[in-house]
């Protein structure tokens, strides 16, 4: 029986050419998160602020991702809550993800962590990589629930969480 106090939470591929996939993920942005969580620093006045200038740069930066990188529309029950990247790097899938503030402090992030390292393994990745800040205590908590390895250098923080091949026990 499903769980009705905690949706399911699932990734579905982002349709950059899909105005419904982007306007939810904008959305998301907007209604749960800062500029700074979700997009590079455009220069505005205000980092902190959305406004209609930075909504529409939001939705060119989801239309222009490259095509070696697969966005997810981060879905619980039937809500986008957020976006997770996965970019192949040689044997290594680079990730990022965020999370809108409603959906944060609930094991959503360790979930969609877990999802990650599964595709990357069905990708053929041997690991999977995240750059974060030494502050981003949630994204270091669900990396370390996954096994990463973390090395920081002041604020900065690699981590690398292992995968195993497929089939392997090692």
């Amino acid at each position: 029986m499903a769980d009705l106090a905690h949706p399911p939470v699932t990734l579905r591929v982002l349709d950059p050419d899909d105005g419904s996939d982007v306007a939810a993920v904008v959305a998301a942005a907007v209604g749960g998160a800062l500029p700074a969580d979700v997009m590079p620093p455009d220069g505005a006045s205000d980092p902190e602020e959305w406004t209609l200038p930075r909504e529409r740069a939001y939705a060119r930066f989801l239309r222009g991702r490259p095509p070696a990188e697969t966005s997810y529309l981060v879905v619980e029950g039937c809500a986008v809550v957020g976006l997770a990247r996965l970019r192949r790097d040689g044997d290594a899938a680079e990730t990022g993800v965020w999370l809108a503030r409603r959906a944060r402090g609930r094991g959503i992030g360790v979930t969609v962590l877990g999802l990650l390292v599964e595709r990357a393994a069905t990708a053929g990745a041997d690991r999977l990589v995240a750059d974060t800040t030494a502050d981003n205590v949630a994204a270091l908590g669900s990396l370390r629930r996954h096994g990463a390895t973390v090395q920081e250098s002041g604020s900065d923080v690699s981590a690398v969480v292992r995968i195993r091949a497929r089939g392997s026990s090692r």
